[in-house]
Protein backbone atom coordinates (compact mmCIF):
# COMPACT_ATOMS: atom_id res chain seq x y z
CA UNK A 1 0.00 0.00 0.00
CA UNK A 2 2.80 2.38 0.76
CA UNK A 3 4.15 1.98 -2.76
CA UNK A 4 0.71 2.63 -4.19
CA UNK A 5 0.27 5.80 -2.10
CA UNK A 6 3.71 6.92 -3.30
CA UNK A 7 2.34 6.52 -6.86
CA UNK A 8 4.80 3.74 -7.59
CA UNK A 9 2.04 1.72 -9.22
CA UNK A 10 4.11 -0.80 -11.23
CA UNK A 11 5.99 -1.87 -8.10
CA UNK A 12 2.84 -1.87 -5.98
CA UNK A 13 0.89 -3.90 -8.53
CA UNK A 14 3.60 -6.54 -8.66
CA UNK A 15 3.53 -6.92 -4.87
CA UNK A 16 -0.26 -6.81 -4.67
CA UNK A 17 -0.55 -9.59 -7.25
CA UNK A 18 2.00 -11.73 -5.43
CA UNK A 19 0.36 -11.10 -2.06
CA UNK A 20 -3.11 -11.89 -3.42
CA UNK A 21 -1.87 -15.30 -4.55
CA UNK A 22 -0.33 -15.94 -1.14
CA UNK A 23 -3.50 -14.83 0.64
CA UNK A 24 -5.94 -16.67 -1.63
CA UNK A 25 -6.29 -19.63 0.74
CA UNK A 26 -6.51 -17.66 3.99
CA UNK A 27 -9.55 -17.88 6.22
CA UNK A 28 -11.11 -15.76 8.93
CA UNK A 29 -9.75 -12.37 9.85
CA UNK A 30 -6.61 -12.78 7.69
CA UNK A 31 -8.88 -13.06 4.65
CA UNK A 32 -9.63 -9.35 5.03
CA UNK A 33 -6.10 -8.65 3.82
CA UNK A 34 -6.98 -10.43 0.57
CA UNK A 35 -9.89 -8.02 0.08
CA UNK A 36 -7.52 -5.10 0.58
CA UNK A 37 -5.11 -6.53 -2.00
CA UNK A 38 -7.91 -6.84 -4.57
CA UNK A 39 -9.02 -3.31 -3.77
CA UNK A 40 -5.50 -1.97 -4.31
CA UNK A 41 -5.17 -3.88 -7.57
CA UNK A 42 -8.48 -2.39 -8.71
CA UNK A 43 -7.38 1.15 -7.86
CA UNK A 44 -4.17 0.74 -9.84
CA UNK A 45 -5.92 -0.75 -12.87
CA UNK A 46 -8.46 2.09 -12.73
CA UNK A 47 -5.68 4.68 -12.81
CA UNK A 48 -4.01 2.78 -15.65
CA UNK A 49 -7.27 2.93 -17.65
CA UNK A 50 -7.75 -0.85 -17.66
CA UNK A 51 -11.48 -0.96 -16.87
CA UNK A 52 -12.09 -4.70 -17.21
CA UNK A 53 -9.24 -5.57 -14.87
CA UNK A 54 -10.26 -2.82 -12.45
CA UNK A 55 -13.86 -4.01 -12.36
CA UNK A 56 -12.83 -7.64 -11.86
CA UNK A 57 -10.52 -6.77 -8.98
CA UNK A 58 -13.05 -4.48 -7.30
CA UNK A 59 -15.72 -7.20 -7.56
CA UNK A 60 -13.33 -9.65 -5.91
CA UNK A 61 -12.62 -7.15 -3.12
CA UNK A 62 -16.35 -6.72 -2.51
CA UNK A 63 -17.02 -10.47 -2.49
CA UNK A 64 -14.21 -11.28 -0.07
CA UNK A 65 -14.89 -8.35 2.24
CA UNK A 66 -18.61 -9.20 2.38
CA UNK A 67 -17.71 -12.81 3.18
CA UNK A 68 -15.43 -11.69 6.03
CA UNK A 69 -17.32 -8.72 7.49
CA UNK A 70 -20.95 -9.15 6.47
CA UNK A 71 -23.24 -6.97 4.38
CA UNK A 72 -23.45 -3.88 6.57
CA UNK A 73 -19.84 -3.05 7.43
CA UNK A 74 -18.41 0.39 6.50
CA UNK A 75 -15.56 -1.26 4.55
CA UNK A 76 -18.13 -3.13 2.47
CA UNK A 77 -19.77 0.24 1.80
CA UNK A 78 -16.38 1.47 0.57
CA UNK A 79 -16.20 -1.45 -1.86
CA UNK A 80 -19.74 -0.80 -3.10
CA UNK A 81 -18.83 2.86 -3.58
CA UNK A 82 -15.56 2.13 -5.40
CA UNK A 83 -17.19 -0.40 -7.71
CA UNK A 84 -20.01 2.06 -8.43
CA UNK A 85 -17.42 4.67 -9.45
CA UNK A 86 -15.76 2.18 -11.79
CA UNK A 87 -19.08 1.14 -13.32
CA UNK A 88 -20.02 4.80 -13.77
CA UNK A 89 -16.79 5.25 -15.74
CA UNK A 90 -17.81 2.27 -17.89
CA UNK A 91 -21.31 3.73 -18.38
CA UNK A 92 -22.90 0.75 -16.59
CA UNK A 93 -25.26 3.12 -14.85
CA UNK A 94 -28.05 0.80 -13.72
CA UNK A 95 -25.70 -1.40 -11.71
CA UNK A 96 -23.67 1.62 -10.54
CA UNK A 97 -26.86 3.18 -9.12
CA UNK A 98 -27.79 -0.03 -7.30
CA UNK A 99 -24.32 -0.37 -5.76
CA UNK A 100 -24.23 3.29 -4.79
CA UNK A 101 -27.61 2.91 -3.08
CA UNK A 102 -26.25 -0.05 -1.06
CA UNK A 103 -23.19 1.96 -0.05
CA UNK A 104 -25.39 4.88 0.95
CA UNK A 105 -27.68 2.78 3.16
CA UNK A 106 -24.68 1.46 5.08
CA UNK A 107 -22.96 4.83 5.35
CA UNK A 108 -26.15 6.58 6.48
CA UNK A 109 -26.59 3.95 9.19
CA UNK A 110 -22.97 3.90 10.35
CA UNK A 111 -21.53 7.37 9.75
CA UNK A 112 -22.52 10.85 10.95
CA UNK A 113 -24.30 13.11 8.48
CA UNK A 114 -21.21 15.28 7.95
CA UNK A 115 -18.70 12.43 7.47
CA UNK A 116 -16.72 12.89 4.23
CA UNK A 117 -17.28 9.30 3.07
CA UNK A 118 -21.02 9.57 3.58
CA UNK A 119 -21.09 12.91 1.79
CA UNK A 120 -19.03 11.48 -1.07
CA UNK A 121 -21.44 8.60 -1.53
CA UNK A 122 -24.42 10.94 -1.37
CA UNK A 123 -22.81 13.04 -4.10
CA UNK A 124 -22.04 9.98 -6.22
CA UNK A 125 -25.62 8.74 -5.93
CA UNK A 126 -26.91 12.17 -6.91
CA UNK A 127 -24.58 12.20 -9.94
CA UNK A 128 -25.85 8.76 -10.94
CA UNK A 129 -29.53 9.65 -10.59
CA UNK A 130 -31.32 9.40 -13.92
CA UNK A 131 -32.19 12.72 -15.45
CA UNK A 132 -35.69 13.33 -16.72
CA UNK A 133 -36.14 14.43 -20.29
CA UNK A 134 -37.33 17.99 -20.31
CA UNK A 135 -39.93 19.29 -22.67
CA UNK A 136 -38.68 22.00 -24.92
CA UNK A 137 -39.45 25.45 -23.54
CA UNK A 138 -38.99 27.11 -26.90
CA UNK A 139 -42.08 28.98 -28.06
CA UNK A 140 -43.95 27.49 -30.97
CA UNK A 141 -44.99 29.57 -33.98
Amino acid sequence: MNLEFQERDPEALKLYLRASKDLATTTGYARGALAEMYSGIGRIYRREKQPKQAETSLRKALAVRTEVLGEDHPLVAMDYHNLAVQLKDENKLVEARALCAKALVIRQAKLPADHPYRLGTEELCADLAPTKKRASLAPTK
